[in-house]
């Protein structure tokens, strides 16, 4: 299932690094579920089948925009399309 955790603030600014705020998702979850905040993409009007029909050219954009180059190694545009995939199993 994928979550929109996007906008997750760190709750403890002393730590040294955000991923240290994991252990705390599920607890922040419930909190945003329970407050009425979406976090399912569904809950934004996400389009599963509108997705898909998008990939190619979501890929396409993600090249041009060079951010696939800031990788150790570059993914080609099928693998982008698998990553956006992966985003719903």
């Amino acid at each position: 299932m994928f979550l929109m955790v996007f906008q997750m603030p760190c709750f403890y600014p002393v730590l040294p690094s955000v991923t240290q705020c994991y252990p705390v998702l599920p607890s922040f979850l419930l909190v945003q579920h329970l407050k009425g905040i979406p976090i399912l993409p569904e809950q934004f009007g996400f389009e599963q089948a509108k997705f898909f029909s998008l990939l190619s050219e979501m890929a396409e954009q993600a090249i041009n925009s060079g951010s696939p180059n800031n990788n150790p190694r570059v993914p080609s545009k099928n693998e982008i399309i698998e990553i956006y995939k992966a985003l719903l199993d």
